[in-house]
C-alpha cells in the first residue's frame, strides 16, 4: 500500500483543500501529520498515491502551492514503512 501525505501551514487550508479536491472527483482523508512530514499546523490530506500527480496540479492551479508545506510517499513493505520525501 502506498500513499502520499499534503502537509498546509495551516488547520483551515487543509480542510479547505480537502473540499477543493473532492469538488474536482480526487479523494482524501484529513489526518494527523505523521513525524516524517515536519513543520506543518498538525492536519494533513493523505490520497491515493496514484491520485498525486492530479491532486498536486488542482491545488497549484487553486493558488494553494504556498499553503503546502511537505509531501511524502508512504509506503509499507516488508512490514517496514519506507517514507520518501517529494517536496
Amino acid at each position: 500500500m502506498k500513499y502520499i501525505i499534503i502537509a498546509f501551514s495551516s488547520r483551515s487550508y487543509a480542510v479547505e483543500a480537502r473540499g477543493r479536491l473532492y469538488s474536482r472527483g480526487i479523494h482524501s482523508t484529513v489526518v494527523n501529520t505523521p513525524r516524517e512530514a515536519d513543520g506543518s499546523c498538525g492536519l494533513s490530506l493523505r490520497l491515493a498515491f496514484a491520485d498525486k500527480s492530479a491532486a498536486l496540479s488542482a491545488l497549484a492551479s487553486m493558488g494553494m502551492n504556498s499553503a503546502i508545506k511537505a509531501v511524502v510517499a508512504i509506503e509499507w513493505s516488508e512490514g517496514r514503512k519506507i517514507v520518501t520525501k517529494l517536496m
